[in-house]
């Protein structure tokens, strides 16, 4: 058999009430050029998940292994894939049929990129409440090294076709991170030199649920740190470079604080927050910041409820916005998301 232009890579951790939709939406893209590659990462619901491939056995590569972590399952896909291009798809998010054929288009078009990522929708699925889907925020940075380190873009994994030198030159996933290893497989790419472009079009369907690696924000927050600190000690950087990574420790640093003091507000825990928003303010000087500490030292039994109306206000004109920008679709009774925007975001 000729190889395919495109590998599908899709690692499964507990994810079978998901992956039918995944699939589903792989096999309708117009682009057909493709293998797809589906890496079981020691599942527990293995099987659960193995009932659920069954009718797609004769269309996938499925593999096995002891579980590694998304980072090793990935890997996996990678050595066993045969196309020029790596599709990472996660196996509770989706694409638009058009995704496949209009991400390889920009690389026939620029023969130099190495890396294309499209914008997505994100949705979450509400039982008996309908799905509430969100559209992307406008980009237009150039995507480079120094963005990508102050964070000032996001990649987001499932929407990204990359070559697959690059990618093995770089040494593929770092193993031994188990949130942004993406994040961190995206920035040593770019500092050898890969070109990469983001394509302004909403392609995915990124699922948004609290077993998901990423809705932990605490620990988001320790692995993007532990990844700058990775690079300082792994990367031959220059002097601005080591500069630039000091100086995105410390805002992430500072940020992670802000995020635990407003939740210790929220949790109305008012001597724990102004030790966090403290720290975050050695860092982040803002007007708001400095009110709250004076009001944590003089008379904090106040603080918390002031705050949480606020935090209620800003999420409401927010959502408002966003509902007239055309940026969410919404109806009335998509009160728990809502809920957990409160609880989430900083």
């Amino acid at each position: 058999m000729s190889a395919p232009s495109v590998s599908v890579i899709i690692p499964s951790y507990n994810t079978a009430r998901f992956i039918t939709e995944t699939l589903d939406s792989v096999f309708a893209q117009t682009f057909t050029d493709y293998e797809v590659i589906v890496v079981n990462d020691g599942s527990p619901d293995t099987p659960q998940l193995e009932i659920v491939l069954k009718p797609y056995f004769d269309r996938i590569v499925y593999l096995k292994q002891e579980n590694r972590g998304l980072a090793g399952a990935r890997n996996t896909g990678i050595r066993r894939a045969r196309g020029a291009f790596l599709a990472f798809l996660d196996s509770d998010d989706m694409w638009l049929p058009e995704f496949l054929a209009e991400q390889v288009q920009i690389f026939h078009k620029n023969p130099a990129v190495d890396l294309v990522y499209s914008d997505t929708f994100q949705f979450r699925k509400m039982l008996g409440m309908g799905t509430l889907v969100v559209r992307p925020l406008p980009f237009d940075r150039p995507l480079t090294f120094e963005t990508l380190l102050k964070a000032e873009c996001s990649i987001i994994a499932s929407c990204t076709v990359v070559r697959k030198v690059p990618v093995i030159e770089a040494g593929l996933f770092d193993e031994r991170l188990r949130r942004v290893e993406d994040y961190d497989l995206w920035l040593r790419i770019a500092f050898r030199g890969a070109k990469m472009a983001h394509h302004q079009k909403a392609l995915g369907l990124r699922r948004l649920h609290n077993e998901s690696l990423s809705a932990d924000q605490k620990e988001m927050y320790e692995a993007w740190i532990g990844v700058m600190k990775k690079l300082a000690e792994t990367l031959e950087l220059s002097i601005q470079a080591r500069m630039l990574v000091a100086e995105t420790i410390r805002k992430a640093e500072a940020e992670m604080e802000l995020f635990q003091g407003n939740r210790h507000l929220l949790d109305s825990r008012p001597e724990l927050a102004e030790i966090s928003l403290g720290r975050a303010y050695e860092f982040l000087r803002g007007r708001k910041l400095q009110l709250t500490l004076l009001g944590l030292r003089t008379a904090p039994w106040l603080v918390a409820p002031i705050v949480k109306g606020w935090r209620h206000i800003l999420a409401i004109s927010e959502i408002t916005r966003a509902i007239a920008g055309g940026r969410l679709h919404w109806n009335w009774k998509h009160r728990q998301l809502y809920k957990a925007r409160l609880r989430s975001e900083p």
